[in-house]
């Protein structure tokens, strides 16, 4: 039996639109779709009237219809390919598979969203109201992977480039957590224009995949600054860690990390995002990079 054209193996009542709509709890827009689209036809359409009717059989493929597309996310086209194709065990079984993997990529987007988003609550309950001012501390950190976009642009342009739904990986699933970074060179900071380069942006990963770039942040002790952002800002924080560690004898890596998350929901503007700028201290168990 042909299940979209509305044949039925035996003639019982027929209900107009309007009341499958009432009796099977589901919109009359709807209906009209699955007619419209070839999916399930009416019954019958009186030639005078021009009033749709079903036929009591095919409440059950109105209610299979909206279960394979509300319960199982089948797309409406997917479900009249397959209902078309329903003696076909190979072709139903290749559509049904294709489907899951679907289901399975958007449960993995779910399940990367959900993380970020957990994250993003976690930072929001432990952070830190206390006014930035610019202190200069030390801290010890683990190694890190960042995966990098190549910029190489002003501070006062990164907005033109810097893209916080980037998908570096180009995959229907993304790597990255809520954490990225600019990437800047001492040698490139210009102490006389009060401007600083970004040479690359980068995204925080534990995701290894081909054709992507990473940088590896080395274990080691940091020379750290916390702040509210600003472009004017950021390059005086460069030059007062610069000044601290020449002060102090510190010898730095020629690579600053600005740290900040992907979005954080206090910040009403970019000039209230908190920023940390880290620059590896060189030592004697140190790498450079």
């Amino acid at each position: 039996m042909n299940l979209l054209s509305g044949e039925v193996s035996e003639l019982k009542d027929l209900y107009t639109t309007g009341e499958v709509s009432r009796l099977m709890s589901i919109p009359i827009k709807a209906l009209r779709l699955y007619d419209s689209m070839g999916i399930l036809k009416p019954f019958r359409i009186d030639e005078n009237t021009h009033y749709r009717y079903y036929a009591y059989d095919q409440f059950f493929y109105i209610d299979l219809i909206r279960y394979m597309n509300k319960g199982l996310k089948v797309s409406l086209e997917e479900i009249k390919f397959m209902l078309n194709s329903s003696d076909d065990y190979e072709i139903l079984l290749e559509c049904l598979s294709k489907h899951k993997v679907s289901v399975e990529k958007k449960i993995q987007e779910l399940q990367y969203s959900n993380e970020v988003i957990t994250e993003a609550i976690n930072n929001l309950k432990n952070r830190d109201n206390s006014a930035m001012d610019l202190k200069i501390y030390e801290q010890y950190l683990m190694s890190r992977h960042v995966a990098v976009k190549n910029v190489n642009v002003s501070i006062y342009d990164i907005d033109l480039y810097c893209r916080r739904n980037e998908d570096l990986f180009e995959s229907a699933i993304s790597a990255e957590g809520n954490t990225m970074c600019y990437i800047y060179k001492k040698k490139d900071y210009k102490p006389e224009t009060h401007d600083l380069l970004v040479s690359q942006i980068g995204y925080f990963t534990d995701k290894r995949l081909k054709n992507i770039e990473y940088v590896i942040l080395p274990e080691g002790r940091y020379l750290c600054c916390k702040f509210r952002y600003s472009e004017k800002l950021s390059c005086q924080v460069i030059y007062e860690l610069i000044k601290f560690a020449s002060n102090n004898g510190i010898n730095l890596s020629d690579t600053a990390i600005q740290i900040f998350e992907r979005f954080d929901l206090r910040a009403k503007t970019k000039y209230e995002y908190e920023m940390e700028i880290q620059v590896l201290e060189l030592g004697i168990n140190s790498v450079s990079f």
